[in-house]
């Protein structure tokens, strides 16, 4: 049988070209030419170094991004130690202790609470050998306008929550219960709330659930689901929508500095002047 005319005849003593494995050939198919190299302004200040799109500050998308079954992982262990918490904050082993029992104790469950959820996103991002800082956006920020849009996203919240209150009658909720209204109560409640809780949950929420959901919707979506799950988590009906507020300003924070650190920032002061606005009520 003669080959094919469409078929190059190979000369007497010509090697057989090796074609590189089926998988390697869908491999190249499939990856993108690489993109021409971003144009240097035409005019630049003396010294002054060009500054490609990767380096500027943008709206913020954790670097190397994270799956929906991170996402989902992350708010069942979320759900699940809150739900151990609760149950052992309450619990009579601890309200039948001193008051320096109690108030050690429960600083210890709490403590652990968040060691917990911090421990398990670190592993997540270990697992596939990410940087922490970079996947949950830690990343530097501009001060001067990043503390302005802080101070006015706290005023803003605040104002929203006076007003629900107004409209929708408070339950009795007193934060000097959980460590007492002692010197070394307020002490821990500022430590355990304004510093700890804080960094954690933008952790979870911001770092985790909103650049998660940020992958996949528009940037409304994304923050107002991440702010509503945020709300959900800390299974109070009468809070939920006052938390809902809390949380769509913070993932704003978030998006506009290009950095968590400023909704760390935020959370904190809104968790600093809750619990010294309810000690000044206890007096």
């Amino acid at each position: 049988m003669t080959e094919p005319s469409y078929r190059p005849r190979r000369r007497e003593g010509e090697d057989t070209p090796v074609r590189p494995p089926l998988t390697e050939r869908i491999r190249r198919m499939l990856t993108p030419p690489p993109g021409p190299e971003p144009a240097a302004p035409a005019h630049l200040p003396p010294g002054a170094a060009p500054v490609t799109p990767s380096a500027a500050v943008s709206e913020w998308r954790p670097s190397s991004g994270w799956s929906l079954a991170e996402m989902f992982a992350v708010l069942a262990v979320t759900v699940l130690v809150t739900i151990v918490e609760n149950t052992l904050l309450g619990s009579d082993a601890v309200t039948s202790l001193s008051v320096s029992g109690r108030m050690i104790t429960r600083g210890a469950v709490v403590l652990v609470y968040y060691a917990i959820l911090l421990a398990f996103v670190w592993w997540l991002t270990a697992r596939r050998h990410r940087s922490f800082a970079s996947a949950v956006g830690l990343r530097p920020f501009e001060w001067g306008r990043s503390l302005l849009l802080v101070l006015v996203a706290l005023v803003a919240v605040r104002v929203a929550e006076f007003a629900y209150a107004f409209f929708v009658p408070a339950p009795d909720v007193d934060l000097t219960r959980l460590f007492g209204a002692s010197a070394t109560g307020i002490l821990v409640s500022i430590v355990l709330w304004g510093l700890v809780a804080p960094f954690v949950e933008e952790v979870v929420f911001r770092g985790v659930v909103l650049g998660a959901l940020s992958d996949l919707m528009p940037a409304w979506a994304a923050v107002a689901i991440s702010a509503c799950l945020f709300a959900s988590v800390h299974f109070s009906a009468y809070l939920f929508v006052p938390f809902v507020v809390a949380g769509v300003a913070l993932a704003i924070v978030a998006r506009r500095t290009g950095s968590l650190w400023p909704a760390v920032m935020l959370h904190s002061l809104y968790n600093l002047s809750s619990v010294l606005l309810a000690y000044v009520l206890h007096r």
